[in-house]
């Protein structure tokens, strides 16, 4: 299975032959890094700074099966690996989401991995890159022209210049409390 150096023990009575196919492969390689979207256009820069210690997930039919840390580039690697089938997960703090979709990031939007990557024998895929950006709070009170009481139930949607709504749409708490946070 590839995590084996060795084969099981086989007892051979004497005289007997055995034919053992122990089998090889070279091993694969995945890597990437994780970069700051700064305007969160979902497109990758070079010049976009990496982001450090976060926890990189390699996982195979759903199961982890490596973790590693960014460095202080932003960059992972997942090496010695058996040809299949991987995506990759990344920790984000709090305070952090992915990029917006349909940019270079191999995970935006609400998604929590990357496509499946298909890696061959010896294959080196690098340059796996997610972008990830610094989420924003908004809080208030809504209230009538009159002043007074906050109004609850109203329906608050954020929107983002010439943009669909960048962030669900809630309602308001008792009182006329907004309280809306991880908007990008």
């Amino acid at each position: 299975d590839g995590a084996q150096a060795q084969t099981a023990v086989m007892y051979l009575p004497m005289g007997r032959r055995l034919l053992a196919d122990a089998g090889a492969y070279e091993t694969a390689l995945l890597s990437g890094s994780v970069w700051h979207d700064e305007d969160n256009s979902g497109v990758f820069s070079f010049y976009a700074d990496g982001i450090a210690a976060l926890e990189v997930t390699l996982l195979r039919g759903g199961e982890a099966v490596a973790q590693t840390r960014t460095d202080e580039k932003g960059a992972y690697a997942f090496a010695g690996l058996a040809p299949g089938e991987y995506a990759v997960a990344v920790s984000l703090p709090d305070g952090m989401a992915f990029a917006r979709e349909g940019g270079d990031s191999a995970i935006s939007g609400r998604q929590r991995q990357t496509e499946t990557v298909s890696l061959a024998m010896g294959e080196r895929r690098t340059g796996l890159r997610i972008g990830a950006v610094y989420t924003a709070a908004l809080e208030g009170y809504v209230r009538s022209e009159s002043g007074g009481e906050g109004i609850s139930d109203v329906l608050v949607t954020v929107l983002c210049e010439g943009e669909t709504p960048v962030w669900l749409t809630d309602y308001l708490q008792e009182g006329g409390i907004a309280v809306l946070s991880g908007m990008h």
